[in-house]
């Protein structure tokens, strides 16, 4: 028990001579004890100094700091002195303010950020009010729209008012804070106690100063502690007006900012425009490819056709029948013209298309005497709406040959062009005797034309098809081919 009663003996003196501060405190301490008195008493010296003057005691305590963490071995006070020093630390100038509201006494928040836009003067007191009387003079001769003041008092006595004064001021705001302890975050007011922040315009600390009227380092109205309180107002207004040089730094460096910006989107420009004019060279070189390859598989059926027609003529005058070999030679040429004429055309009329599907009608008519009909739908305008050339033909003449070639004047063939939105539909039905096996399965040359030249169409995203459905299921003879091209 001696050490503890040294250590009270030492503390008596350490409080009566406390003007002379930490340092003082500090040396008393090394020669008075050993073990975990002296490091008690040196955590709080420490604690007591952060109280007083934060920011400044972090600087100028650094190394003591440092020492007691590096040779304390209660991790007790260790922990508590840290806690302490790095809340100091953070109201070091040009940090963000660790303040950002305040508890207040019923309970509710004042969010700091609604004085956000211009210099923030925050005088929070746990003395009596009277002591804030001595800051009227300072606050008047601040103008309001360069600085606002906010004055949070903590209850001191039940007799206490703030002075009315105060409350008059436009560019004071007064608020009465909680009586909890202390339920503040990021900073603590001891009894008697007052304390002024500063803070930028964009709410960034300047300085937080103490005046402690219980201790009596510095007295409420000291002319010495107002004029160190005007000169931080006046830095805080000071960063948020730029000066001569700091405009000429901005401008440059928007300058920089705005031709950097300016380059980097050229370049992207530059990049987006040679990237399209690839891409739309890539897209008109498929485009002749598919070209291309459809007049090739058109010139491959006009040959076919061609064929076929001769072959029909060549029997007419086999059988002596030359007035209808004489008819047929007369709308073969009207056909051939017209074929000849949309032979360098991607795209017909519909209307051209179904001419030369009548035309050819006729001209097998004369050899197979069989009926035939073409029906289009109202809606549809067939001088408008374009269709890939021959494509029909092929799937009339598979009807034809492989159909009604065997039922004469008994023969039907029956043509219905619908329309669905983007899609057109083509249907050729007959009431001949059927497809063989090979035109039933589309290997038929003229067949596969047709389903090749739908392929290319479907290279473009289309879903155009043809299939080929036997109408002996339903009682009935014959076949129906159901072409659907995609249309604009």
């Amino acid at each position: 028990m001696d050490w503890l009663l040294s250590y009270k003996q030492t503390k008596l003196g350490m409080t009566n001579a406390n003007q002379y501060g930490f340092l003082a405190d500090y040396a008393t301490a090394m020669a008075s004890f050993n073990g975990f008195p002296l490091y008690y008493s040196i955590y709080n010296s420490l604690r007591d100094e952060l109280h007083k003057s934060e920011v400044e005691s972090t600087e100028r305590l650094k190394n003591y700091y440092e020492g007691f963490i590096n040779n304390c071995g209660d991790t007790t006070l260790t922990n508590r002195v840290k806690e302490e020093w790095t809340q100091a630390r953070q109201w070091l100038p040009g940090n963000p303010s660790p303040l950002k509201e305040l508890i207040l006494k019923d309970g509710s928040k004042l969010d700091l950020a609604w004085y956000k836009g211009k210099p923030l003067v925050l005088i929070v007191n746990y003395n009596t009010p009277d002591v804030l009387k001595d800051y009227i003079n300072l606050i008047k001769k601040q103008k309001g729209s360069e600085v606002h003041f906010v004055i949070a008092q903590k209850r001191y006595s039940r007799d206490s008012e703030i002075d009315p004064a105060l409350r008059e001021l436009s560019n004071v705001s007064y608020a009465e804070l909680s009586e909890d302890a202390n339920p503040q975050k990021n900073f603590k007011l001891y009894y008697r106690q007052t304390k002024v922040f500063t803070f930028t315009s964009d709410a960034r600390v300047i300085s937080s100063y103490l005046i402690d009227g219980y201790w009596g380092e510095v007295k409420p109205g000291n002319a010495e502690a107002h004029q160190d309180i005007s000169d931080m107002i006046k830095k805080a207004i000071d960063s948020s007006v730029m000066s001569k040089e700091q405009k000429a730094q901005l401008i440059k460096t928007i300058g920089w900012s705005a031709g950097s910006i300016l380059f980097v989107s050229l370049i992207f420009f530059w990049v987006y425009k040679a990237r399209v004019a690839n891409l739309k060279r890539k897209e008109a070189v498929k485009r002749q490819i598919k070209e291309l390859e459809i007049k090739a598989i058109r010139s491959q059926m006009n040959p076919h056709f061609l064929f076929n027609a001769l072959n029909s003529i060549q029997s007419l005058i086999n059988n002596q029948q030359h007035k209808q070999a004489n008819i047929y030679l007369e709308k073969f040429s009207v056909l051939m013209r017209r074929v000849l004429n949309n032979s360098e055309k991607s795209f017909v009329p519909l209307s051209d298309e179904l001419e030369a599907v009548t035309l050819y009608c006729e001209l097998e008519k004369l050899r197979f005497d069989f009926e035939f009909t073409i029906h289009i739908d109202a809606g549809i305008n067939a001088g408008l709406t374009e269709i890939p050339g021959m494509i029909i033909q092929p799937l009339v003449e598979n009807s034809i040959v492989h159909g009604l070639a065997q039922k004469g004047d008994a023969g039907k063939l029956s043509i219905r062009i619908t329309a669905d939105q983007s899609y057109l539909t083509i249907e050729v039905a007959d009431n001949g005797t059927g497809l063989k096996q090979e035109a039933a399965n589309g290997r038929g040359f003229g067949l596969k034309l047709v389903r090749e030249r739908l392929d290319l169409l479907n290279d473009s995203g289309a879903h155009g098809k043809l299939t080929l459905n036997s109408n002996l299921g339903l009682g009935e003879s014959g076949t129906t081919a159901v072409l659907i091209i995609p249309i604009d």
